[in-house]
């Protein structure tokens, strides 16, 4: 509901204002009319104030919309995709406060509808939306949408675009979190070779993909395979970001920690 009063209030700006003590919420007072009507069904409300956060529109509701906005449906369209992107882009840090986490469940919705279409947009928004997921335990809803973006990808944007590198990598990530080690490691190499096939050497991207290989490397035991690509990742982040880099600190973590488990406890302290 929060979506739909921030696009409608685009159009009518009375509809963003907060009403004044003692008057009527214009807001407010259109969706009690339209549940009275049962147009609306609630499906989520914040508990602080009961508010609406997500509700289920009648079938006869959207039938109209769509008869009514046939002529501006791109337009509308456009305006939706837009919002629900910079909504998926706030919570790339949002989703750590609790209040925010009910707008993960809308987008994963859109991101899977969209594909359906066979539409790229869909596999862009489960790019954004996978880290939270995959974050708050919801490994099973990451691999969908991951594997849903990858078979899309390579349908449209062939098996060399470097938006297909971001689908391998999130895959990856995934089916390690279920133990598919051997798979893991083919999604990360897979995503590395297409990154150094579009990127310079130097680039950002080639960095994060080698230290996920050689963290995966490590979890395999092939630590003399991992140890050069961990050292490399080190050395590009720090000429790339610099030291003080939050990337700059999990390549030096990940060389602790190699240099632990292979007996080297001393280099690892320092």
């Amino acid at each position: 509901m929060l979506w739909i009063r921030s696009l409608v209030s685009e159009q009518f700006n009375e509809l963003a204002r907060e009403a004044e003590p003692g008057y009527p919420d214009p807001w407010r007072t259109l969706i009690r009319h339209l549940l009275s009507l049962r147009l609306l069904q609630i499906v989520k409300t914040e508990d602080a104030d009961a508010q609406i956060l997500m509700a289920r529109m009648h079938r006869l509701v959207g039938a109209l919309i769509q008869q009514e906005a046939r002529d501006r449906s791109a337009e509308l369209e456009t305006a939706l995709l837009a919002h629900a992107d910079s909504r998926a882009q706030f919570l790339a840090e949002a989703w750590l406060d609790h209040k925010h986490r009910w707008e993960i469940d809308p987008l994963v919705a859109l991101a899977s509808q969209l594909i359906g279409q066979k539409r790229l947009e869909g596999a862009r928004l489960a790019d954004q939306i996978f880290v939270p997921l995959q974050a708050l335990g919801r490994t099973s809803e990451a691999r969908d949408l991951a594997q849903l973006s990858v078979r899309i990808r390579e349908e449209i944007m062939g098996r060399s675009h470097p938006a297909l590198a971001t689908s391998y990598s999130n895959l990856a990530l995934v089916e390690g979190d279920f133990g598919n080690l051997g798979a893991s490691e083919e999604l990360f190499r897979k995503a590395l070779a297409i990154d150094e096939q579009n990127y310079s050497p130097d680039h950002p991207r080639i960095a994060n993909n080698l230290n996920n290989l050689a963290t995966l490397l490590q979890r395999l035991g092939r630590y003399a395979e991992a140890e050069p690509l961990v050292r490399r990742a080190l050395v590009e982040t720090e000429r790339i970001l610099g030291p003080e880099a939050p990337d700059f600190a999990r390549s030096l973590n990940n060389l602790g920690v190699l240099l632990n488990e292979t007996g080297r406890s001393n280099e690892a302290e320092e």
